[in-house]
């Protein structure tokens, strides 16, 4: 059972192992939730199981080669960028220019490049993006006191030890994330006063417990 973030934990591990069975009879006899937020669907032919061993794979990157790139001078540039920022840097001004090169090629003819190379490398730069966004937080985090005579404030994490900050992480995610498809925000504050929208299989085993009244959006929190 759960409720709303653990209602999505519970809906989850149903849809990856509600058909199992235990001494011949099912390994999950009944799943509860309120007020759950759902699990969104997947492209045909996977399932949540396989994307989260995928995610797995390609976020470890154990032998460095779990991304390929069609562009040998994109490939160099990942590999450099993995690195620094597994480091606690950030990318070189050099290699921004390239890779802004080859999202926005110049009109003169001068570089050419394939819709292929220019999407890789669209991905390293939104992957990038993520990184800087989860790191200005992490320092605005350091600026909040704690309200008391003490005056204390969190001690700041290192970068290198924050997982989400790691280049092949956030390169997983994008990955993985192409082969899903979850609710909109507008799509969540229609479906907030108008009631849930049911997409995917509906178990047998699950009951779903759905708040009856309306509230604010900004109170919808997990």
């Amino acid at each position: 059972t759960g409720y709303s973030l653990g209602a999505h934990l519970a809906s989850a591990f149903n849809t990856m192992h509600g058909t199992e069975l235990l001494g011949g009879q099912p390994r999950i006899q009944q799943v509860v939730t309120f007020n759950g937020v759902g699990i969104g669907v997947v492209d045909p032919g996977t399932n949540l199981t396989q994307l989260i061993s995928q995610f797995k794979t390609l976020s470890a990157n154990e032998d460095g080669q779990a991304f390929t790139f069609s562009d040998a001078g994109l490939s160099a540039l990942y590999q450099r960028a993995r690195q620094t920022i597994k480091d606690g840097g950030s990318l070189s001004a050099e290699d921004k220019a390239m890779l802004t090169s080859l999202i926005n090629p110049s009109g003169d003819g001068a570089v050419t490049v394939d819709a292929t190379t220019k999407a890789q490398a669209l991905m390293i730069w939104d992957a990038i993006g993520r990184i800087g966004i989860i790191r200005q937080e992490v320092e605005r985090l350091t600026t909040i006191g704690s309200g008391d005579e003490t005056g204390s404030r969190p001690v700041k994490v290192k970068d290198s030890d924050i997982g989400q900050e790691n280049l092949d992480y956030q390169m997983a995610v994008l990955t993985v994330g192409a082969s899903t498809d979850a609710a909109s925000l507008i799509g969540g504050l229609v479906r907030t006063y108008h009631g849930k929208v049911y997409t995917s299989t509906i178990f047998a085993n699950q009951f779903d417990v759905i708040g009856a009244s309306n509230t604010a959006a900004w109170r919808l929190v997990a």
